[in-house]
């Protein structure tokens, strides 16, 4: 081994060129366009709260609330217009808020992951992807999610539970 100034790193670091435009930066408020976008922010952020509200420890809330439907990192899309909304969504308790929302702005409203609406599809999100949707009375699972998930008998999207193989007997 080499015997290193006191001054330098113990091991090699290699310098990385990043080339290519910059990636655009996150999405703010202040870039609301028109007055239904700023009704429909204002409307989701009385109704869910700050932007980017977060449950902290993703694994400790997922073992708190293990049946429960979460999407960490969620964004929220009105019909018709931009990304309005981000943070940690829990439907199973945060439903009865998004369809408020929904009635209130009068269109409806998508629930995305993450990459469904930031970076390349900032600009167009994929509404298709929606893990969940609503007008304020009608309201959609994804297909994928409606395997796993269904309705309690007061109405919350839980998990489902596994059902016990038929015995023999």
């Amino acid at each position: 081994m080499k015997n290193k100034k006191d001054n330098e790193a113990p091991f090699e670091i290699d310098v990385v060129e990043l080339k290519g435009p910059p990636i655009e930066s996150e999405w703010h408020p202040s870039q609301l366009k028109g007055e239904a976008e700023r009704v429909a922010y204002l409307t989701l952020v009385e109704c869910m709260g700050g932007l980017g509200a977060c449950f902290g420890s993703k694994s400790g809330y997922r073992m708190d609330n293990p049946d429960n439907l979460v999407v960490f990192n969620a964004n929220v899309i009105v019909e018709g217009l931009e990304k309005t909304w981000f943070g940690d969504i829990d439907l199973t308790f945060d439903e009865p808020k998004l369809k408020k929302a929904a009635e209130k702005i009068g269109r409806r409203v998508y629930v995305l992951y993450e990459m469904d609406a930031r970076f390349e599809n900032a600009k167009t999100p994929k509404l298709e992807n929606a893990v969940y949707s609503t007008d304020g009375k009608a309201d959609k699972l994804s297909d994928d999610l409606s395997f796993y998930y269904t309705r309690t008998k007061a109405g919350s999207i839980m998990r489902r539970k596994e059902q016990e193989p038929d015995k023999a007997v």
